[in-house]
C-alpha cells in the first residue's frame, strides 16, 4: 500500500482506503478499481493523493512530473518569440516576480504553445488582436458620463426580474420544513430548467455512480442548497441571452464565467471550511453588473473596453469614469434586489479588491479564479489583459502554487462540457 499524488495515479490500480472530499463525501471505496472516469472525479473534487495497493498497473516513473515544461524545438523560433512577446503583454499589469504569477505565467506559456501546435491559425488570430487602433486619449463627446449609481438607476437602468420559479425555490431552501421533494415539485413547473438540471447532475462535473432521473432523487443525493444553486445559474444565463454579441459573445462571456466557477470549486477543494457550491455560483455571477451595463449602455462599454485594451488601467478601473461605478458595485445591487445570499452578493462586489487580512477566503478565491481565468484566456469578460493579482490574495488562501498546473488542467477539461450545459 502506498499514498500516491493523484497525477501518479493510472487506470487499474485499486484504492487501498476510502477516499473522501473535504466536506466529508464519500467520493470511493476501498477495492474500488480506479479507471479513467474515476480518476478524472477525484481530480475534479480535488483529491490530491490517495491510497493504493501495490500494483504493477499503471505505474508511474517516481521520478515523471505531473506535468512537463514544454519543448519548443517543434515550433519556429520566430513563432515561439511572437507568442512570447503576446503573453508578456497578455501579463503586463502582473508582477512576474510574485511566485503565483510567475508560475502562472510559466504554465499558461506552456499551454499557449500547446495551442498553437494543435490550431496553428492562433498566431494569425492573436495578431488581428494586437492590431486594433490606438483610441482617443479623452472621452468622446457623445458618450455622457453618469455621475452616481442613484442616477445611474433613475434614468437609465430598468433593474431585471428573475424568473418567478427562482424566487420560490429560493423561498423554499430558507425554509427549514422544506424538503427535497418540495424542492423538486417546484423545479418541475419549468421543464427547461428541469431538463437541464439533470443533465448537469449527470455529468462528469458530478460524476453520480448511477445515473439519477428525477429531480427530488437529486436533491437527496446532492441536497436542495446545491439543486437551488445551479437552478439560480441556469436561470440568470437565461435572463440575459438576449443581449446582442456587438461587443462581447455572450457565449465567451459566459465561458469565462464558468471558467471561473470551475477554477473557485475547483481550488475549494483544496482548502478547508470553503463552501464549493457558493463559489461556484459566485463564479458563475461575478461579472453580472457588466452584462447591464452593455445591455443600457453600448456604446460607452464599448469605448472603455477599447481604452483599457491600450491604457495601464484594467476595464474595472476605468469603469467609474463613465458610469459612477464598478460592474462589481452593480452587479452586488443586482443581487440584493434579486433576494441573493449576503454572502454571494459580497463575492460580486469584492472580487476585485482591495483585500486585507479580514477579508473572508471566499472573495479572495472568486479574486484568483477570476484573475486564472483571465490568465489562461478563457472566453471574455471585456478585460483584454490580466487583471493585476492584488497583492497577498494568493498567500491568504493557504494553499501552495504547486497546485496551479492541476488546476489549470481541472478547467480545460470541464469547461467546453459544462457550458453546454448552462447555455445553449
Amino acid at each position: 500500500m502506498k499514498t500516491r499524488h493523484i497525477y501518479k495515479i493510472k487506470p487499474g490500480m485499486i484504492l487501498a482506503g476510502n477516499v473522501h472530499n473535504r466536506d466529508g463525501r464519500l467520493l470511493f471505496s476501498k477495492g474500488q478499481v480506479l479507471s479513467e472516469k474515476e480518476l478524472k472525479i477525484l481530480k475534479m473534487w480535488g483529491v490530491t493523493e490517495a491510497k493504493v495497493k501495490d500494483t504493477e498497473a499503471g505505474v508511474l516513473n517516481e521520478t515523471e512530473p505531473a506535468s512537463s515544461v514544454a519543448q519548443v524545438s517543434d515550433i519556429d523560433p520566430d513563432i515561439v518569440s511572437e507568442l512570447d512577446r503576446h503573453l508578456e503583454d497578455h501579463f503586463q499589469r502582473n508582477d512576474l516576480a510574485s511566485e503565483p504569477a510567475s508560475t502562472a505565467f510559466t504554465l499558461c506559456r506552456n499551454r499557449l504553445l500547446d495551442q498553437y501546435r494543435q490550431d496553428p491559425d492562433l498566431i494569425k488570430r492573436i495578431r488581428t488582436a494586437h492590431a486594433l487602433d490606438n483610441p482617443g486619449s479623452g472621452i468622446p463627446s457623445s458618450i455622457t458620463p453618469v455621475k452616481d449609481i442613484r442616477t445611474l438607476f433613475e434614468q437609465h437602468i430598468e433593474l431585471p426580474a428573475l424568473p418567478t420559479i427562482f424566487s420560490e425555490i429560493n423561498d423554499a431552501v430558507h425554509n427549514p420544513s422544506c424538503s427535497g421533494k418540495d424542492i423538486a415539485d417546484i423545479v418541475s413547473k419549468d421543464t427547461s430548467l428541469s431538463a437541464k438540471l439533470l443533465k448537469i447532475i449527470n455529468s462528469a462535473y458530478y460524476g453520480p455512480k448511477q445515473k439519477i432521473e428525477s429531480l427530488a432523487y437529486a436533491a437527496i443525493a446532492l441536497g436542495t442548497h446545491q439543486i437551488s444553486s445551479l437552478a439560480l445559474g441556469i436561470s440568470v444565463i437565461n435572463y440575459f441571452s438576449g443581449i446582442p454579441n456587438q461587443h462581447v459573445s455572450m457565449k465567451s462571456f459566459w465561458k469565462h464565467s464558468i471558467a471561473c466557477a470551475i477554477s473557485a470549486r475547483t481550488l475549494a477543494g483544496h482548502i478547508s471550511g470553503l463552501n464549493p457550491e457558493r463559489v461556484f455560483i459566485g463564479g458563475i455571477l461575478h461579472d453580472i453588473g457588466r452584462l447591464l451595463l452593455l445591455k443600457y449602455f453600448p456604446d460607452q462599454s464599448s469605448w472603455l473596453m477599447t481604452t483599457s485594451r491600450k491604457k495601464e488601467k484594467a476595464l474595472y478601473m476605468t469603469e467609474p469614469l463613465v458610469f459612477g461605478v464598478s460592474h462589481a458595485e452593480l452587479g452586488s445591487l443586482v443581487a440584493e434586489t434579486w433576494g441573493i445570499s449576503d454572502r454571494i452578493t459580497e463575492l460580486i462586489r469584492d472580487h476585485h479588491g482591495p483585500f486585507d487580512s479580514q477579508d473572508h477566503k471566499e472573495t479572495l478565491l472568486i479574486h484568483v479564479s477570476d484573475w486564472l481565468t483571465h490568465a489562461m484566456d478563457i472566453g471574455a469578460s471585456g478585460e483584454h489583459r490580466v487583471p493585476a493579482l492584488q497583492p497577498g490574495a494568493w498567500n491568504q488562501l493557504g494553499v501552495s502554487t504547486g497546485i496551479l498546473d492541476a488546476v489549470i488542467q481541472q478547467i480545460d477539461r470541464q469547461v467546453n462540457e459544462t457550458i453546454q450545459f448552462f447555455y445553449e
